[in-house]
């Protein structure tokens, strides 16, 4: 590994660079471990968070997004291929808009389009721009499965009828017939659509390419008999009755049945747009081993859970024998499908500063040895 034994700061004075300079050169550096790259993306948002996060709402901290953030792209280490630059500037997007990128409150996610990173609001980021408009007072979505009673009307009356069939112990497996939205404006109004399963899935396959790839992935799967990977998948397989909801949702609000701002429908309209271009919808909700499993993000306190899997680590780094062993204890505890594993920046800088002693212990020796 060239130039091992030097620290992060010392590479960078080597080569003329800012330690700001260098650690973005750490990120894009593929030759590094993903957990060191990661820790240079999150040290560069630590470094500029005043400016970054300074449109967030009281109550978020910068610290927390920056935890989610980082959460986000462990989540998909994609990410971290793209330029930096549109890292930051979709993490400043969202800080701006107030959302959560990812984890449970899912306001919007990070997408990585080719090398360039893009925001794309998830369907609570849409139904909080609808809130903000001030005109809304709530919106319900649903979506009815067979052995609902449902019923729809339209004209000068129109009316939704929906009893679910909640008597029935399989109905979430049930087939989807149909979803609607319904919102009630603070002047009195009610807005309603309905869709029809045949017509979402018509929208589906016009427009979100990626569900094509993901179905011949998963056929692909199944005839060679191997266990799919979640994050092939779109979540018109994982997730349709989201998807489904969000499409009508998304549909009213740019036919001005929701009301919001003329800025905000162009937010939506561009996103959607290249959220259709880039068939990657499939980000707009977690795959089911994150959404059924606890969530991804550490406390914020200092008991951590990950202070239990760094319980006695600074030793077995002091015992390595070689740099092969010290990338493998590495890896066990940084890599980008480690689960669990540190999350926590502090505590990921921790063990970049014991694998790079490590490395310096054991490289210093076999110098000492050929001396």
């Amino acid at each position: 590994m060239m130039n091992a034994t030097l620290t992060t700061a010392q590479q960078g004075e080597s080569k003329g660079l800012s330690p700001v300079q260098q650690m973005m050169s750490d990120i894009s550096n593929t030759q590094l471990p993903f957990g060191r790259r990661l820790v240079a993306l999150g040290q560069v948002l630590e470094a500029n968070k005043h400016r970054i996060f300074a449109g967030l709402p009281s109550g978020v901290s910068a610290d927390r997004m920056i935890r989610v953030v980082l959460n986000a792209i462990r989540s998909n280490p994609a990410l971290l291929d793209c330029h930096p630059v549109t890292v930051f500037d979709s993490v400043t997007e969202a800080a701006t808009m107030g959302w959560e990128i990812g984890g449970v409150m899912g306001h919007a996610y990070l997408v990585p389009f080719g090398k360039d990173c893009t925001m794309i609001p998830g369907y609570k980021g849409l139904l909080d721009l609808c809130y903000r408009s001030g005109n809304v007072q709530t919106i319900s979505m649903q979506v009815v499965r067979q052995g609902d009673q449902f019923s729809y009307t339209l004209g000068d009356d129109p009316k939704i009828t929906h009893v679910p069939n909640d008597s029935d112990p399989q109905r979430d497996a049930r087939p989807i017939t149909h979803a609607y939205v319904v919102a009630k404006l603070k002047n009195g109004g009610i807005q309603r659509d309905v869709w029809a399963i045949n017509r979402l899935y018509e929208h589906r396959d016009k427009y979100c390419r990626g569900y094509a790839k993901a179905v011949k992935y998963l056929e692909d799967c199944r005839k060679q008999n191997r266990t799919p990977d979640d994050r092939k998948l779109s979540p018109w397989q994982t997730a349709e009755a989201t998807m489904c909801m969000k499409t009508v949702v998304r549909n009213m609000i740019m036919r001005g049945m929701v009301p919001v701002s003329v800025e905000y429908r162009d937010l939506i309209n561009n996103k959607g747009m290249l959220e259709d271009s880039i068939g990657m919808d499939t980000l707009d909700v977690l795959p089911p081993s994150q959404l059924d499993g606890p969530e991804l993000l550490p406390p914020a306190s200092g008991d951590s859970e990950d202070q239990d899997i760094l319980a006695g680590v600074e030793e077995k780094f002091a015992s390595a024998r070689t740099v092969e062993e010290a990338e493998a204890l590495y890896a066990s505890l940084c890599g980008p499908n480690v689960k669990p594993g540190v999350t926590r920046e502090e505590d990921l800088k921790l063990v970049n500063l014991w694998v790079q002693q490590a490395r310096e212990r054991i490289t210093g020796k076999k110098k000492q040895s050929r001396q």
